[in-house]
């Protein structure tokens, strides 16, 4: 059970959108706004996001410091509140791929976890990544990746033990055919912890369906709005009959 709610707790709903026959412009998001709730804030300098702040109200929820060599994200610094804190550390192979990662998360400066993650890459796109946390309630957990027009639209879920791999669920995503407003910039895979590996998709998610053991979860959908250049400006979420107020994605 605990690996289950560990996946549903890792797999978020994907925010996406775009546009076909899109125009060459490339713009970045300067904050993403739900008005009940919270507000995203996005930092660039030379193009890479430095910087992301949730707020709720006029409370920072979330900060996340980005730190880069050589054109390469290879640390990242997330503070939660007062007393929550994640420092991720990341390194690549020859080719520019990430290689592993390390997560150290820090509660009241004390040290509660560290997740180290190994990444696989074949012909040049994420194939699996097999993680592991030094908390032992924590069984390794290896996500296999399938790709389509550029697009993650499957994950395979794995518990690992001293027997190998055991498929324990899945994840299938439906895209659209238009702009990711990341712009495949790995940085936003790590802003507050919560995203996805699918960041990395050409195009933006439009339904999530999971499937763990017998019980299926319809993460619902998401409905877009474009600008002129072909990046969502507004979106719904969609679960259950029950649709969401619009979020505002600006930019740039």
């Amino acid at each position: 059970m605990k690996n289950k709610l560990f996946i549903l707790f890792t797999v978020l709903l994907l925010i996406s959108c775009g546009k076909e026959d899109v125009t060459p412009d490339r713009l970045f998001v300067k904050e993403i706004v739900d008005p009940t709730f919270y507000r995203d804030v996005f930092t660039y300098e030379s193009e890479r996001l430095i910087e992301f702040n949730r707020f709720l109200g006029d409370r920072v929820e979330t900060n996340s410091q980005f730190h880069y060599s050589n054109d390469q994200l290879i640390k990242v610094e997330i503070k939660r509140g007062e007393s929550i804190s994640y420092t991720i550390e990341l390194n690549y192979d020859k080719n520019g791929f990430r290689q592993n990662e390390k997560l150290t998360t820090l509660k009241d400066g004390q040290i509660t976890n560290i997740q180290t993650s190994i990444f696989t890459h074949e012909d040049g796109v994420l194939k699996s990544i097999l993680n592991s946390n030094s908390d032992t309630n924590y069984s390794p957990m290896e996500t296999r990746y399938e790709w389509s027009n550029g697009n993650i639209t499957k994950m395979n879920y794995y518990y690992v033990d001293s027997a190998g791999p055991h498929f324990s669920g899945s994840c299938t995503i439906t895209y659209d055919t238009k702009k990711n407003y990341s712009n495949q910039d790995i940085a936003f895979i790590y802003r507050t912890l919560y995203e996805s590996e699918t960041t990395l998709s050409k195009n933006n998610a439009l339904t999530n369906l999971m499937i763990l053991d017998d019980l299926v979860i319809d993460n619902g959908s998401h409905s877009f709005m474009y600008n002129d250049s072909g990046y969502p400006k507004e979106y719904t979420y969609k679960i259950y009959g029950q649709e969401f107020n619009p979020i505002q994605i600006n930019y740039y």
